[in-house]
């Protein structure tokens, strides 16, 4: 091989280059809620350029004054069982607490005070 046949062959090898490949990646996000739509545009339709992308969400709910347990059980895991989406949910730090519902409150006390003002009635009228 002459000179001129090794630069040219120089010149071949560097114009190649190595790319690393991968099978599969896993990204781990934490994000707002009015950061998903971003994220979905920027980082979800890229590599759906590439690869199959599933997105499997991990929602975290955390608050001072609790979570109704209900809300996540009735209206959440409803919604989604709805739609078809698996979903796995775990609870932290169960409380139980007392919670006055006003409308129930209002109900029974006006049973209640029927219910007292007929069993006072009850026995005057008995007497006669």
């Amino acid at each position: 091989m002459n000179h001129v046949q090794g630069v040219q062959v120089y010149l071949q090898d560097h114009r190649k280059f190595t790319d690393n490949v991968l099978k599969r990646a896993e990204l781990r996000l934490r994000l707002n809620p009015d950061q998903l739509e971003a994220m979905r545009k920027h980082v979800s339709a890229m590599l759906e350029k590439e690869a199959t992308v599933v997105c499997e969400p991990n929602l975290l709910g955390q608050s001072e004054q609790g979570l109704r347990e209900n809300t996540l059980e009735f209206q959440v895991r409803e919604w989604l069982e709805q739609q078809g989406i698996d979903c796995e949910i775990h609870k932290d730090l169960v409380q139980f607490v007392e919670v006055v519902h006003p409308d129930i409150e209002t109900e029974a006390a006006s049973h209640y005070r029927s219910s007292a003002f007929s069993a006072r009635m009850t026995p005057a009228s008995a007497k006669r």
